[in-house]
């Protein structure tokens, strides 16, 4: 199954269910969770929150 489109469909059935509960639990926690588009979040510096192009090469 690996590497196919069912395999695919099932990881991103799983992501959506591990962040339905993750919501649940901090709701019932009396914590607010709040979605982020995930493009571009790998080049923010953690030190400065300024982009840093980075590139692909090992």
């Amino acid at each position: 199954m690996a590497r196919t489109r069912l395999a695919k469909s099932i990881l991103d059935a799983a992501w959506g269910q591990f962040l339905e509960m993750g919501a649940f639990k901090a709701e019932k926690a009396g914590k607010l969770t709040i979605a982020e588009n995930p493009s571009g979040t790998s080049i923010d510096c953690s030190d400065y929150g300024t982009a840093v192009p980075k590139t692909l090469a090992v």
